[in-house]
């Protein structure tokens, strides 16, 4: 949680109150786990990631005070989710996708923060 303060400085907004938003990140997967048992995979997850990506954005509209940013990051959890839901349902190529996802992701955070001072945020000068 220091850490994401710590980059807020960087663009200016607030710290993102990530004391309540992780957690309802993880709750999904017990809601996932409860309702599977009563309705089935799919519906189960939709029902889920609907209420975790509501959740999170309601949450996050009102702390950062923007919708635009509430959207933002409600559309980009929700993509998450949505490839989440597409690996999960190609059985056969699964690990391929998710280890293919994975790289992209950590790809596309290593190009974008690449020019960013690191020793700036953890105090040091070198």
């Amino acid at each position: 949680m220091i850490q994401v303060s710590r980059l807020s400085r960087l663009s200016g907004a607030p710290a993102l109150p990530s004391s309540a938003t992780f957690p309802a990140l993880t709750v999904f997967y017990l809601l996932l786990l409860s309702l599977a048992e009563h309705v089935g995979f799919p519906l189960a997850y939709g029902i889920s990631s609907l209420a975790c990506v509501g959740l999170i954005g309601f949450y996050v509209t009102h702390a950062l005070r923007s919708v635009a940013r509430g959207f933002g990051l409600s559309a980009g959890i929700a993509a998450l989710y949505g490839l989440l839901y597409a690996v999960l349902g190609s059985e056969d190529y699964a690990l391929l996708l998710g280890s293919i996802l994975i790289f992209v992701v950590l790809a596309t955070f290593m190009i974008l923060t690449r020019r960013l001072d690191w020793f700036r945020f953890a105090g040091e000068r070198t």
